[in-house]
């Protein structure tokens, strides 16, 4: 959506934020958001019609006796945040299982004894204590690195949005 000067104008009063915020969720008739914002009829209509204008919402009329207002795609983006969610909770998951898996590892590997082999060295016998092999998988590992490249490439994005 190109945001012009108009539609700023527009989005700076905070009544028509709570608007736009109620209509994200599911369309609505006059009555619900004047009930729903505690404001007169006419009030909310003043507040409607500069959204219609500046194209953030269209007034549907179906044939019935009520007339819905929505948003329109562009404003819909704006209020679109539920793949960045998934994506979130998705990377999340990602690092846990990794970083866990990572955990049980390491608390296994330092529960193992080392062992102790008799080497034979010059015609003596030697004892050698061999440290227990990691058992680092790299699986794990690869895991908790994804989820967290994602979310940093989340917050580089919205870094660069926010400028």
């Amino acid at each position: 959506m190109e945001i012009t000067k108009e539609s700023l104008k527009v989005i700076v009063s905070d009544t028509r934020l709570k608007i736009l915020k109620s209509l994200s969720q599911r369309r609505k008739t006059l009555s619900e958001l004047a009930r729903e914002l505690n404001l007169a009829f006419s009030t909310t209509k003043e507040h409607l019609d500069k959204l219609i204008q500046a194209n953030l919402i269209t007034k549907v009329d179906d044939g019935h006796k009520w007339k819905y207002y929505e948003l329109t795609p562009q404003a819909q983006k704006l209020f679109s945040h539920k793949a960045e969610i998934v994506l979130i909770l998705g990377s999340i998951s990602l690092m846990l299982i990794g970083i866990i898996g990572l955990s049980f590892q390491l608390i296994s590997t330092m529960s193992m004894q080392p062992t102790i082999e008799k080497v034979a060295m010059g015609g003596e016998e030697a004892m050698i204590l061999i440290p227990p092999k990691s058992l680092i998988n790299p699986f794990y590992l690869f895991l908790a690195v994804l989820g967290f490249a994602i979310l940093l490439k989340i917050y580089i994005r919205r870094l660069r949005f926010s400028l």
